[in-house]
């Protein structure tokens, strides 16, 4: 289980339950709810009118480590009813007098979104994560919208989270999927795949938009883009159940399979031309059955030293066993792969191919990395 603190985010899952802050407001009203932690969830504000002074809290001292250089925050308005008013929110993170960095948002009727703000120096003894909440409100509304915070990250950014930031995906700092938060994982990949970033290779993922694995249509590939951007010289695969082809170009090909299905698995390959795989990633139905399945058939198709990654191993969509997660920490305690979806003879070959198996939790899901023998 890998424990590299210089990569993770920090956030309410990691270091909430053991540290308070100091708590410091000015011109609150009764509606106005501060919990003492600003990684926990529930804070919420409620700007007083539009002639009236802000209403804004500081927490702190934050004892954040060195390296962290940006913050991210989750908000949201709500309110009674539909309205045409809107909160402005201004977020500092300031040490005494200096401001070490600020952003603002403006929300609207039910709007949510991040606001991330980057530091020009590193954290001191003193620094503190400011809120101010104005309402920017029409004459004719008299709505008092709410503004609640609901996530807190802090982290070292790099150029991988800021393209799935602006992908809209949750393997970045800004986006969860449906009420979830954000997975973080791209502080992890970053430093995983930088040693080969400028390298010509062939990468897989399986599973290519969040709309298609709830029978939406697909309008996207947002983590393709991201890996056609950040690799150059990659050649990008994409396989999902759903019909992807559309987006196909120069350096993304998709093909339409079931990751349950050996058969079609197979297929893709030959019909690929069986590349030797750098890297797959398998972010498809997190079903274990289907994950197994797929790792069972693919792994063999890495080149030598070759990553193969396995998301989101704390969520399935229906009961099954044993999970991916406890095949692996089996194989990691015993160096046995033991697993119904398995056959007997892929069991064989991964334990013989597997080089090393890393648990990794960046913020609130574990990811598997398994490296093929070189």
């Amino acid at each position: 289980m890998a424990d590299d603190l210089s990569s993770r985010a920090v956030s309410r899952h990691s270091n909430a339950a053991h540290q308070r802050f100091h708590v410091r407001a000015s011109n609150l009203n009764a509606w106005c709810r501060l919990p003492g932690n600003p990684f926990s969830p529930g804070l919420t504000l409620m700007p007083n009118g539009p002639a009236a002074a802000p209403v804004s809290a500081s927490f702190g001292p934050l004892n954040l480590p060195e390296h962290i250089d940006t913050v991210t925050c989750l908000l949201s308005s709500r309110a009674a009813r539909r309205h045409a008013n809107r909160i402005r929110t201004i977020i500092q993170i300031v040490s005494g007098a200096e401001v070490l960095g600020e952003a603002e948002a403006d929300l609207g009727w039910q709007d949510a979104g991040a606001i991330s703000v980057g530091l020009s120096s590193p954290l001191s003894e003193r620094s503190e994560l400011k809120l101010s909440v104005t309402l920017e409100a029409d004459p004719s509304d008299n709505v008092f919208p709410s503004l609640i915070l609901s996530y807190t990250l802090a982290y070292a950014g790099n150029p991988l989270v800021s393209l799935f930031n602006a992908s809209g995906s949750d393997k970045g700092t800004e986006h969860g999927f449906g009420d979830g938060v954000p997975h973080c994982y791209a502080l992890e990949y970053f430093r995983l795949f930088s040693p080969f970033r400028e390298d010509s290779f062939s990468l897989l993922e399986i599973g290519l938009q969040n709309a298609s694995k709830e029978g939406g249509t697909p309008d996207d590939i947002p983590s393709l883009r991201v890996w056609r951007d950040f690799f150059p010289r990659a050649l990008c695969f994409g396989y999902d159940t759903n019909d992807f082809s559309a987006f196909d170009s120069e350096r993304i090909a998709t093909f339409q399979g079931d990751q349950a299905s050996r058969s079609d698995l197979n297929r893709f390959l030959e019909r690929s031309n069986r590349p030797a795989f750098r890297l797959i990633l398998d972010d498809g139905s997190h079903a274990s059955s289907h994950q197994q399945i797929s790792l069972s058939t693919l792994f063999s198709s890495l080149e030598p030293g070759g990553l193969y990654l396995i998301e989101d191993l704390n969520w399935q969509p229906y009961p099954e066993s044993p999970t991916t997660l406890e095949v692996l920490l089996n194989y990691l305690s015993e160096g046995k792969i033991v697993s119904p979806h398995i056959l007997e003879s892929d069991a064989r070959r991964l334990e013989r191919d597997i080089e090393s198996v890393s648990i990794l939790r960046p913020n609130d899901a574990d990811f598997a990395v398994l490296r093929k023998r070189r």
